[in-house]
């Protein structure tokens, strides 16, 4: 059995208990010993802040409508400086400078995404209005209407897709028209030749007709278009077949009429020139070129021969049914022999050096059935095609 602990003589109170008291008193806490496996919990998540919470979704925003101000060609510099100027503010402990920036660039955003939805939509207008000018009608009204209500929404995703949508339509429809309207240039130009040659077309008048009615509907399509363009390549088609003739025989008769002037005639040269350009235009099937260099090269002869009489020319023998001259067999021989040498000397890629060779091509079959008068012709053209390329090896 334990020792009893020893009392107080006074009062008979232990004086070990009375010295765990005293220590008790002095100190309250109790001691705990450490306790190396017990695990350590972690400090409660601090509270979060409102404010930053803020800037996040403003910034967010920002992020997404600076894409709208992109697409529709607008500058976002500008606001992607405030975005980092606003970043660094919150960093350095600025949260509500921060949020402050924010709110000024988002508002910025929206009036230049205003701006611009306002002028796309006014160059809409204005394409639209062109192309009516022209007798194409598209009926967009409704779509300009819904345009406008959508770009006024906090979304503007619909009005995006919209103005999008719109804009694909005008391409494809002005690409359309840009032929169709070239189709028609051309065959009004030739209209006019063909009406100075004397030459009644009714059919070529009822297919333009056809051709404007249908692109005037009140909504034209692609598929009109399409058929409008069909139209008018037919009635070009019938023009060229009827004009292409009596422009050639035209051209050849001025080939004779030229003939008159040596070729280092300086008053002469420009209008032979004009010829070749016109003969050039023809054999390439750009009639529409070739009956615009024709008017250019009547006047031009009509001035020569004003200006500058003819230089006589040696007199031909005149024509029979005797057989042909030896002697001018063996010239127009030798012009041919001399005209094919000029032709090999052409480079490779020259515009003219093909229609050189079939021109020597057909002189020299020409000349093999005697038809020389003809023959002299092609080469006197040939000859007058060669002289607007430069001189093989100067």
């Amino acid at each position: 059995m334990a020792p009893q602990a020893a009392a107080c003589g006074e009062c008979g109170f232990p004086t070990g208990l009375a010295l765990d008291a005293l220590k008790a008193v002095a100190d309250p806490s109790p001691v705990v010993e450490p306790d190396e496996d017990r695990p350590r919990e972690a400090p409660a998540p601090a509270p979060p802040d409102p404010q930053a919470a803020m800037c996040d979704r403003v910034a967010r925003q920002i992020d997404r409508e600076l894409a709208t101000l992109l697409e529709l060609g607008g500058d976002g510099l500008s606001i992607a400086a405030d975005l980092r100027q606003a970043a660094l503010t919150e960093a350095d402990g600025r949260v509500v400078e921060a949020l402050g920036i924010l709110r000024q660039a988002h508002a910025r955003l929206g009036r230049l995404t205003d701006q611009l939805f306002e002028a796309r939509i006014r160059e809409v207008e204005d394409r639209v209005a062109g192309l009516e000018a022209g007798g194409i009608r598209l009926a967009v009204a409704a779509d300009l209407a819904q345009l406008r209500s959508e770009a006024a929404q906090v979304d503007r995703a619909p009005a995006l897709r919209r103005l999008r949508g719109l804009g694909d339509r005008l391409i494809r429809v002005e690409g359309d028209w840009k032929g169709l309207r070239d189709l028609l240039a051309q065959i009004e130009q030739l209209q006019e030749a063909a009406t100075a040659f004397g030459l009644e077309l009714p059919m070529v008048a009822d297919d333009i007709g056809r051709a404007r009615a249908l692109v005037a509907d009140e909504d034209v399509t692609s598929e009109r278009m399409d058929e409008a363009s069909q139209v008018a390549a037919r009635a070009l088609m019938m023009l060229h077949e009827a004009l292409a003739p009596p422009v050639e025989q035209e051209l050849n008769r001025h080939a004779v009429t030229l003939q008159k002037w040596p070729d280092n005639h300086a008053p002469a040269r420009p209008v032979k020139l004009a010829h070749a350009d016109a003969m050039r235009a023809l054999r390439r099937g750009r009639l529409a070129d070739a009956t615009q260099r024709l008017r250019e090269l009547r006047e031009m002869i009509e001035s020569l021969e004003t200006a500058t009489p003819p230089v006589p020319v040696a007199a031909r023998a005149p024509a029979g049914p005797p057989a042909p001259d030896d002697g001018a067999l063996e010239g127009l021989l030798a012009k041919a022999r001399g005209l094919a040498a000029r032709v090999r000397g052409l480079p490779p890629e020259s515009e003219v050096a093909f229609e050189a060779a079939s021109e020597i091509r057909r002189a020299t079959e020409l000349l093999r059935a005697r038809k020389l008068e003809e023959a002299d012709q092609t080469l006197s053209r040939l000859m007058q095609t060669l002289s607007t390329e430069p001189t093989p090896g100067g």
